[in-house]
C-alpha cells in the first residue's frame, strides 16, 4: 500500500489485529525528519479509525 505525505507517495504496511493496527512507514530521507509529527497523525488517524469500527458494531 502506499499513502502521500507532504505531497510523496510513501510505502506502507498496515497490520491489522482485533484492537490494535501496527503501521509502518517506509520514510525517503527528507521525510524521516519529520517523522515525530507524521508519526502523531497517524495514531491519532488510527485511533479514530479502531473507535469508529466499535461504535458501529451491535451486541
Amino acid at each position: 500500500m502506499t499513502v502521500a505525505t507532504m505531497g510523496v507517495e510513501v510505502p506502507c504496511t498496515v497490520d491489522a489485529e482485533d484492537n490494535r493496527l501496527r503501521v509502518t512507514l517506509h520514510l525517503p530521507g527528507m521525510l524521516s525528519l519529520m517523522s515525530g509529527p507524521i508519526a502523531a497523525i497517524v495514531e491519532k488517524q488510527g485511533e479514530r479509525l479502531m473507535l469508529d469500527d466499535r461504535a458501529d458494531r451491535t451486541i
